[in-house]
């Protein structure tokens, strides 16, 4: 009788345990000649876990099976074979379909009758078992690990490099990554951040990976517990030096949540005000809409304009609004009510003393952060050690929250000038210089909503301290 023999290893613990390749072929070459067999040949996955059947050589020996090329298949232990039932059950059909039968030469099987069948489900049900029990044991160690605020993974976030037991930031990669969450603030949506990667870093990042990388809180330094979807609890880890503050990687899952209810098109393109239209006969959303003419004797002509979301649906009557012209009337409208909003305010604006205070801290956190920059060079031209530069960063994340908090005490003490200077009285030249992400800030700071009419009028509802109109 010909017997195909299967061997399988696939950590170096099942090395350990007595499971070698080489060890598991002395035992059944050895049992296949007590029992006068003909080895036909021996199939071996080195490295290949048994969660599933789709194992190369494992493939080719079920393939020589059905080509009635052995009788018999021998293996040392069942769960070198497979730990799942279902496998196991399809493949003992597949093997007596084909009237080959099954032998382990450290258990006692034999599938040629229902009651050695039903022993060798038994078994691979608890191999199963052991298997999802060991799995679930292992994410029980990590989830604790994370509880202790340590890191421990095999997988480095791109901007880390890891430095023993520490993650610490890559020179080069972390400014990458810090450029990232900066422009991911300011207003650009994952797609184009997508393809800035692309460019940056000669990686091919796919958009569900860059989105990924923006909820990851390991960028903080954060270790989360959970699924990220569901509100994880966020643990400060000891052996992580962060890429980005707490703050900041906070202030973008905000952004994340408010542009999540915002209509189509509001991340990208050059329609700036989406997000604040509103239609003024079924109060839908007002999306950016681009239409094409094509002229017989002149190129085409291309129409940028603001549209009802409904009326694109052919269930409202709204008009299509060209882009430059509201534009326009709606600066001009914002110029006069934030001229009235300054008039009427009730507070006194930042005195000379709280704008110098204001300067002085400003230029203080620019310094600390050239020094944070300082430190990960020495770190890199490894002038300090891990230690050192952690001590450095943690002091210089403690002046910089200081600074902050000392900021924010003064912009709670006195309305800045600055801000109604520009809504008042530069709004119109901020409009016109600044950037497409720069705008959609400044309108969305003052504005709460713009209703749109089909006879041109319009109704702004304005944010915060600002009166309605």
């Amino acid at each position: 009788m010909k017997c195909a023999i299967y061997t399988r290893v696939s950590t170096e613990d099942q090395v350990k345990e007595g499971y070698s390749l080489s060890a598991q072929l002395e035992r059944l070459t050895a049992y296949a000649a007590s029992q006068n067999w003909e080895i036909h040949d021996v199939y071996t996955d080195e490295g290949v876990s048994a969660k599933n059947t789709l194992r190369p050589e494992f493939q080719r020996l079920l393939m020589d099976g059905k080509n009635k090329k052995f009788e018999v298949l021998l293996v040392y232990k069942l769960d070198r074979l497979t730990r799942n039932v279902k496998d196991l059950y399809e493949i003992l059909q597949v093997l007596d379909k084909h009237g080959i039968g099954f032998t382990s030469a450290t258990e006692v099987f034999d599938t040629t009758n229902a009651m050695g069948r039903l022993f060798v489900t038994i078994v691979a049900a608890m191999a199963q078992w052991e298997r999802e029990n060991l799995a679930e044991r292992i994410k029980m160690g990590f989830d604790q690990k994370k509880r202790e605020g340590i890191w421990h993974s095999t997988k480095i976030p791109y901007g880390f490099i890891k430095d023993g037991n520490n993650l610490v930031p890559h020179p080069e990669q972390a400014l990458v990554m810090q450029e990232l969450f900066r422009k991911y603030m300011s207003g650009q949506g994952v797609h184009r951040l997508n393809l800035w990667l692309n460019e940056q870093t000669g990686i091919a990042w796919t958009h569900s990976g860059t989105y990924y990388t923006l909820t990851n809180p390991t960028y903080a330094g954060l270790l989360s517990i959970g699924p990220r979807n569901s509100n994880p609890e966020l643990i400060p880890a000891t052996n992580i030096i962060p890429i980005i503050s707490a703050e900041t990687w906070h202030q973008s899952r905000q952004v994340a949540s408010r542009r999540a209810g915002l209509p189509p098109r509001t991340g990208t393109g050059q329609y700036a005000l989406v997000g604040v239209l509103r239609c003024g006969i079924c109060g839908g959303a007002v999306v950016g809409y681009t239409t094409r003419k094509t002229r017989k004797t002149k190129p085409m002509y291309i129409y940028y304009g603001y549209k009802c979301l409904h009326a694109m649906r052919k269930s409202c009557s709204n008009k299509m609004f060209k882009l430059e012209p509201l534009e326009i009337k709606i600066i001009n409208q914002l110029e006069q009510v934030a001229q009235n909003a300054l008039k009427s305010a009730s507070v006194e604006p930042m005195s000379k003393h709280q704008l110098n205070t204001r300067d002085m801290l400003t230029e203080k956190l620019c310094k600390l952060k050239d020094k944070r920059k300082r430190w990960m060079d020495a770190y890199e031209a490894e002038s300090i050690d891990v230690d050192s530069l952690r001590e450095r960063l943690i002091s210089l994340s403690n002046a910089e929250e200081k600074i902050k908090h000392e900021l924010s005490q003064l912009k709670e003490s006195a309305i800045d000038e600055s801000l109604y200077s520009t809504i008042a009285l530069h709004l119109r030249t901020a409009w016109t210089l600044g950037t497409l992400e720069e705008r959609r800030e400044l309108i969305r700071s003052v504005v709460d909503k713009i209703y749109l009419y089909p006879n041109d009028s319009i109704k702004i509802t304005l944010a915060n301290a600002f009166e309605d109109m």
